[in-house]
């Protein structure tokens, strides 16, 4: 349920203009467990580490940046 609920912050975030910028601003995972949090979605900073450790970048670029296909410049590590 934990990756699930990772993947869903994502995809909100990915839709929302105002939480792309703040989790681009965002200085660690913490602000980032936070953020999921109000958007009644939970998981701990260790299970979002261990998630963005494990994914490679350009499927993480692809769930955070909005547009057509993969960006690699972007990255919420």
């Amino acid at each position: 349920m934990t990756i699930k609920s990772i993947i869903n912050f994502f995809a909100v975030v990915k839709e929302n203009k105002s939480l792309q910028r703040k989790a681009q601003m965002a200085a660690d995972v913490e602000t980032i467990v936070e953020m999921a949090r109000e958007c009644n979605l939970n998981f701990t900073s260790t299970e979002l580490q261990s998630f963005l450790e494990k994914t490679p970048n350009q499927d993480l670029a692809s769930k955070v940046n909005p547009g057509i296909g993969n960006r690699l410049h972007v990255s919420p590590r």
